[in-house]
């Protein structure tokens, strides 16, 4: 990237922190449909260029059509709420046996990892005053 650009492109791992940053002029947001549109709106009001890339784009947007002709018209949904819940557990489950380097060993009728320290620290996050969700 160095040789192309003549600099190295700046990872940072949570966006908010570039909003702020001066240096910052374009933000490439490749996230899931339910976070990339907040970020992009935040980072449009910071006066940043956005660049949006997210390649599951398409199928979200199939999924969710799906869910409110559901809910309107009672259209039957491709996909149930459990099995969606379970292949996103498992795509997370997957990440956080990558990170921890070690197996998991998860209790099936929750998905919580069980006795692991080290990989439960990947299940949860700090946020800064402020930016908490609110449930």
């Amino acid at each position: 990237m160095n040789e192309a650009l003549g600099f190295n492109p700046k990872a940072i791992p949570d966006f908010r922190k570039s909003l702020e940053d001066k240096d910052v002029d374009l933000l490439v947001v490749a996230a899931l449909y339910h976070w990339y549109i907040p970020a992009a709106i935040l980072a449009y009001q910071a006066g940043k260029e956005v660049c949006l890339a997210n390649p599951a784009q398409a199928l979200d947007s199939v999924h969710i059509q799906n869910l409110f002709s559901n809910i309107r018209e009672g259209v039957p949904l491709n996909s149930d709420n459990v099995s969606g819940h379970i292949s996103t557990l498992l795509c997370q489950l997957g990440n956080i046996a990558q990170l921890s380097g070690d197996t998991l060993n998860v209790d099936p009728s929750n998905g919580h990892i069980l006795k692991n320290k080290a990989a439960n620290k990947f299940w949860s996050r700090e946020y800064e005053k402020g930016w908490e969700p609110k449930v």
